[in-house]
């Protein structure tokens, strides 16, 4: 279970994540909230193992619309990825993003 902040009149969401694939070597969950705890070094345990950050995607508005950006781990720096551009962030890119999509590696 998941919960955050409804962004429209402020009660309190919940979401349940079912996971198919509790074996599997990455984990895919949507976040209904911003996350305000972790960083690029965070690590979680879930499903008798232990996760590790990978990647996330933040939807960034643009007036009336949205667009999709992602950062993914590539050794121990972030990498921006807009489009067909990829930018290094650095080693501390998880602050300060609105993380809509978060993917976790297992490494234990």
């Amino acid at each position: 279970m998941v919960s955050g902040e409804c962004s429209k009149c402020g009660g309190v969401v919940q979401q349940t994540i079912k996971v198919e694939a509790q074996q599997a070597e990455y984990h895919f969950a949507m976040i209904p909230g911003p996350i305000l705890d972790i960083n690029s070094e965070s690590e979680a345990s879930m499903f008798g193992h232990q996760w590790r950050i990978r990647g996330f995607a933040e939807r960034v508005m643009v007036g009336e619309a949205g667009h999709f950006v992602s950062c993914v781990r590539v050794l121990d720096h972030w990498h921006l990825v807009n489009d067909d551009q990829s930018e290094d962030e650095g080693r501390q890119a998880v602050a300060n993003w609105n993380i809509m999509i978060l993917v976790s590696e297992k490494i234990l």
